[in-house]
């Protein structure tokens, strides 16, 4: 068939030119709205990715400075929902508050009692507990032991959401305190 012989067929049958258009217009729009949809979905995804916070629980043990800090190193803020302190060795839930678990007796530079319902910003931390003096004050000294021995025994667990609601829960043993003895 030759180029003038399919214009004159086509010429001549106008009606099913104009179907096949039709169907054909109706099967571009639905693959037009397929795409968007798909398109969408994805755009959801990584805007929820893109601001996904991430807990970091940062400890320091130093001559004169002890500290455990929760830091927000993710993309997007961290609401906590929850802090729990375990026991290492059961996993027994101790309670909510780091300090409490403390000995008594020692004077703080800070502390956080409860962190429930807080926001932390990208690059914001909330020091748990910090406890600083001097390397040659023998009663620091004593008070730093007793608090590396109490922290050494212990599991930090933190469920917090992102702005989305989606759930997320961190953990960390403290260890490391137990590593001077």
């Amino acid at each position: 068939m030759s180029f003038v012989d399919a214009l004159s067929y086509l010429n001549n049958h106008h009606d099913l030119v104009t179907a096949g258009t039709a169907i054909l217009a109706v099967f571009i729009s639905l693959l037009s709205i397929i795409l968007a949809v798909c398109n969408m979905r994805m755009q959801r995804t990584h805007n929820r990715k893109s601001i996904l916070p991430i807990a970091y629980l940062s400890l320091g043990d130093y001559e004169q400075h002890v500290f455990v800090r929760l830091d927000s190193q993710g993309a997007g803020p961290m609401i906590i929902d929850e802090l729990s302190i375990l026991n290492a060795e059961t996993r027994e839930r101790l309670g909510s508050f780091l300090i409490e678990l403390m000995p008594k007796g020692i004077a703080w530079e800070t502390f956080f009692r409860d962190i429930r319902g807080r926001a932390l910003r990208p690059d914001q931390e909330i020091s748990l507990i910090s406890l600083k003096g001097s390397p040659d004050d023998p009663c620091f000294i004593a008070g730093r032991d007793e608090v590396r021995r109490a922290l050494s025994k212990l599991i930090v667990r933190i469920d917090f959401h992102s702005v989305y609601e989606q759930r997320f829960t961190y953990e960390r043993a403290l260890d490391w305190f137990a590593r001077k003895k």
